[in-house]
């Protein structure tokens, strides 16, 4: 089950959720590669840090997925799925 939020109101569940995310990206073997990111949100764009890994696998393929993990059992997790950027070990979702 998923209950979308608006773009509008994702500052408001950020504050929720938090800074500290997984950034999934798409490997070139068909592997999903996952990392733990501290992301800010400027109310359009978020940036992280990433590493070589995420980096190539930005530049091969840019769709990318960021999950916070629920806060309690039973919980919801967020997803924000987007397109993606990485230069100079930053990227840009």
């Amino acid at each position: 089950m998923s209950i979308p939020v608006d773009l509008a109101a994702l500052g408001d569940a950020l504050h929720a959720y938090g800074t500290h995310a997984y950034l999934l990206t798409g490997g070139n073997d068909g592997r999903p590669h996952i990392t733990h990111a501290t992301v800010e949100w400027d109310g359009a764009v978020f940036t992280c840090g990433v590493g070589r890994g995420a980096s190539t696998n930005i530049g091969s393929c840019d769709l990318v997925s960021l999950l916070w993990p629920p806060h309690e059992d039973g919980g919801y997790s967020m997803i924000v799925d987007a397109t993606a950027t990485a230069s100079d070990g930053t990227a840009t979702v």
